[in-house]
């Protein structure tokens, strides 16, 4: 009884050590064998083969046998209430833990890729939704991510809501299981998807729209920084520039192009009237990955870097250029292409031999490099990756101001096949 004791005191104390839940179900084990011994031991004042011991305690501790195991009884009881609180708990922790490892933070970098649009491929609902321009309109498709199969995520296409159509939407983006979108370039209305039909959430502009930890945000046209709420947006800053963003903690992070140069930004939402921070200057672009608490960014030559959220600790991965439109990563690995600027600024991309390769860099090893997906000609621009898929997807062009075509590239290297969109 004493070593059961020893033991699930030594069990409850590693249980406080982070991630060992199979410790902390040994421990629940151990409570309820701890009551089962208990609830024994208490028997015997009742029990007529432990009689004699049951009369010796009774003797010295002057209580009857109805008092002792009446208090018998209250200590298990007490006991039961102490084990359902502690498993609550447990479970609730465990809950926790579990929702909070399923926090998917802005599709990994789909929010932030260089593209038009710039939220694309989202997982909505355990279907992946994409935008497919053609026809002179956008449309909506989903995919099945076991099996590849695409339909058009309105069957007709034609849903709309205040004259606001499918077709009109540039950008896709999901929080807390509801979709939202921005609208065409020229509007820019902030809309959500209501079961079979587009309404606009907020009047005015918006150029991007993000969340994190339950919050959501936009910049606006007029280039302000605000908070979306149910009473409407709260500007947090006046002038705020940055044009792909993530928030972690309490704190944003924006990326913001120029001619060529780019800057990474932070505000701290926890100041009042806080202004933008820069982090880095003078890079060709960025990409910020949260869930490691790391910005890869792009050096003057395209050189591939890694540092801290806070700027510092950099590391240079790459001594070639990688391709700023096609970085992108999950929790594992980035995803690039190289990059030749001296033949693809003049648009010859038939020229460039590497323009049309899938590589896969380790984030624990950057050394391990190696080329997932090789297309032979042509060239692939975005990539976009999607949680929990065992595919990445690309776009992928033939020739300079050819046919867009989307191919699944399987992020373990056995292989690709194009989506086929419907006609």
């Amino acid at each position: 009884m004493k070593i059961l004791s020893i033991l699930m005191w030594v069990v409850l104390v590693l249980g406080f050590i982070d991630n060992i839940r199979a410790i902390m179900k040994t421990f629940k084990i151990l409570l309820l064998l701890y009551i089962i011994l208990l609830f024994c031991s208490c028997s015997n004042a009742t029990d007529p083969e432990k009689m004699f011991d049951s009369e010796v305690e009774t003797y010295s501790s002057g209580e009857s046998d109805s008092e002792k195991e009446n208090e018998c009884r209250e200590i298990i009881e007490s006991n039961k209430k102490s084990v359902n609180s502690y498993i609550s708990e447990t479970d609730k922790q465990e809950q926790n833990t579990n929702k909070n490892e399923s926090v998917v933070y802005y599709q990994y970098g789909n929010m932030q890729t260089k593209s038009v649009p710039a939220g694309d491929f989202i997982l909505y609902e355990g279907r992946i939704l994409f935008i497919y321009y053609h026809d002179g309109h956008n449309t909506i498709y989903a995919i099945d991510p076991d099996t590849l199969d695409i339909v058009p995520f309105v069957p007709d296409a034609t849903a709309s809501g205040e004259s606001l159509g499918v077709e009109n939407i540039i950008s896709l983006e999901q929080y807390q299981g509801k979709l939202y979108g921005i609208g065409n370039p020229i509007v820019g209305n902030m809309m959500i998807w209501e079961k079979d039909h587009w309404e606009k959430l907020y009047e005015g502009s918006v150029n991007s729209f993000w969340h994190g930890n339950g919050k959501a945000y936009a910049v606006t046209r007029d280039s302000s920084l605000v908070q979306l709420t149910d009473q409407g947006p709260v500007i947090i800053a006046d002038e705020y520039s940055a044009e792909w963003n993530v928030s972690y903690e309490d704190t944003i992070y924006g990326i913001y192009t120029n001619v060529g140069a780019a800057s990474i930004y932070k505000i701290d939402l926890t100041e009042e009237n806080s202004e933008p921070e820069v982090l880095l200057s003078g890079i060709s672009f960025g990409i910020i990955d949260v869930q490691s608490s790391t910005i890869y960014y792009l050096d003057k030559n395209y050189y591939l870097y890694r540092c801290r959220l806070d700027g510092g600790e950099p590391e240079q991965l790459t001594d070639y250029s990688v391709f700023f439109a096609s970085l992108n990563f999950d929790d594992k690995y980035l995803y690039f292409r190289t990059y030749e600027p001296e033949l693809e600024m003049p648009m010859d991309w038939t020229a460039c031999e590497d323009c049309a390769k899938v590589l896969r860099m380790s984030k624990d090893d950057p050394e391990e490099t190696e080329v997932i997906a090789d297309f032979g000609t042509g060239y692939v621009l975005h990539y976009f990756t999607v949680p929990g898929c065992k595919y990445m997807f690309v776009k992928y062009y033939e020739e300079y101001l050819g046919e867009e075509k989307i191919y699944a590239v399987a992020i373990d290297g056995t292989g690709y096949q194009e989506i086929v969109i419907p006609e």
